[in-house]
């Protein structure tokens, strides 16, 4: 949670037992105790430059 406060951050995360990573797109939070309901990610690669 605390890597979704911080822009840019770059995350790993399991998509099909394999690890991959991800930047935060959008995250929605709730209106009163500000606790993280939803988070959109996008998948980079490495690879590609």
């Amino acid at each position: 949670m605390l890597a979704l406060k911080t822009a840019n951050a770059l995350l790993s995360v399991q998509l099909n037992g394999k690890s991959q990573l991800a930047l935060p797109k959008q995250v929605q939070r709730d209106p009163i105790k500000g606790f993280i309901e939803h988070a959109d990610l996008i998948v980079v690669s490495a690879a590609r430059r």
